[in-house]
């Protein structure tokens, strides 16, 4: 899956616009077509392309994302590094190491005249990426990891000191929807300690946990009795007004905002690597906090930690 980073070349919008390809499982032609679409829409805008987001294990068609991006910004170099450090996924002397084993030469298999491929082992050597492509004119297209999203918002956040209104604190219980059947989700769900409960139950079963004020979890499969449920489900879930939305699994957290008719996420920062907060933007529940997870991300406790932290955002 491919995110679209644009910055934004009016001082008064958001700083930061980013488009969801939607490409992970689309084939090389698709990925390309839909790229270059995500492109255009940002300069309709008057957004330049400013990083593409791409797996850090680069599944999915990155090379056809990769030219579709530098053909759309007129051959623009490109850096790319796809470590995240903080999962476990490094680059050293341009191989891929996923916990420890070789995936691929990532610098064999992308590097070439405009696409330049770096090697990154610490969140320090995505710093030190993201600052000297901010240093350079022109500067360079990003692209890679959450891990080196991290370093170049930072540092993009540091030129971009605007007030931000906070609102009220949010009560009610969280809700918890998992659609993913990765195993270190499988390990933090085991972790569990509250009402938790699958879409092939009664719906008035989890209605009823929430109303009761209990931070509930709800596991769904992707079958088409339970995508039925969770459609129901997300219709009723404004009028239970919980604090929060926990999403494990990308396409989970999609559909979710899909079907809440959600037109996007403001973001405002992380709870742990590579897991996001924010608000919804539009629909029913609409200004209601949100954290994304990815389904291999994050320690045994991570929903824990996530559920302990809701009260302070």
């Amino acid at each position: 899956m491919a995110w679209l980073f644009g910055v934004s070349l009016d001082p008064f919008a958001a700083t930061v616009h980013i488009i969801n390809t939607e490409t992970r499982n689309r084939d090389a032609a698709t990925t390309g077509h839909l790229v270059r679409d995500a492109c255009q829409r940002l300069r309709r805008l008057q957004i330049r392309p400013a990083y593409l987001k791409v797996d850090s294990t680069l599944r999915g068609e990155v090379p056809a994302a990769l030219h579709a991006v530098q053909a759309a910004a007129a051959g623009s170099r490109i850096w790319l590094a796809p470590s995240f450090p903080d999962q476990g996924r490094i680059v050293v002397d341009g191989e891929l190491v996923v916990h420890g084993q070789p995936q691929c030469n990532v610098r064999a298999l992308f590097e070439q005249d405009n696409i330049v491929v770096f090697d990154a082992a610490t969140d320090r050597d995505l710093f030190d990426i993201a600052s000297r492509a901010l240093e350079c004119r022109p500067r360079p297209l990003l692209a890679g990891s959450a891990g080196l999203a991290r370093q170049y918002a930072s540092l993009l956040a540091q030129q971009d000191r605007r007030p931000t209104a906070l609102p009220e604190p949010a009560t009610g219980p969280a809700v918890l929807l998992a659609g993913t059947i990765h195993q270190a989700t499988l390990r933090q769900l085991s972790q569990w300690r509250y009402p938790r409960f699958s879409l092939i139950e009664p719906l008035d079963a989890i209605v009823s946990s929430i109303r009761q004020g209990a931070d509930t979890l709800v596991e769904y499969d992707w079958s088409p009795a339970q995508t039925k449920a969770l459609e129901a489900f997300c219709r009723l879930l404004p009028s239970l007004r919980p604090r929060a939305l926990m999403l494990t699994g990308g396409d989970t957290a999609s559909l979710v905002c899909l079907l809440l008719e959600a037109v996007g996420i403001r973001l405002a920062d992380e709870i742990l690597p590579g897991v996001p907060w924010g608000r919804l933007m539009g629909g029913a529940s609409d200004n209601l906090v949100v954290v994304t997870k990815s389904g291999g991300f994050g320690p045994p406790d991570a929903l824990e930690t996530i559920r302990q932290s809701l009260p302070r955002l």
